[in-house]
């Protein structure tokens, strides 16, 4: 059985490039589908949003003090 689990992160390459490096990396039976959005969308919409929709959330500096 394969666990599928949902993450978003930031449209900029600080966000997703270690993200793309680790794909395979996990355990087989764990897949990661990520997300990606722009930093603008993170301001737009509460990360308690998005929690709800997202198993893992990659937030950065400015969105840290609401996490």
């Amino acid at each position: 059985m394969t666990a599928v689990l949902r993450g978003l992160t930031w449209d900029h390459p600080r966000g997703y490039q270690v993200l793309d490096a680790l794909a395979g990396a996990l355990e087989p039976e764990i897949t990661v589908h990520w997300d990606r959005q722009s930093l603008e969308d993170f301001e737009s919409r509460p990360l308690r949003t998005l929690a709800g929709h997202y198993d893992l959330l990659v937030v950065d500096h400015p969105g840290l003090g609401e996490a």
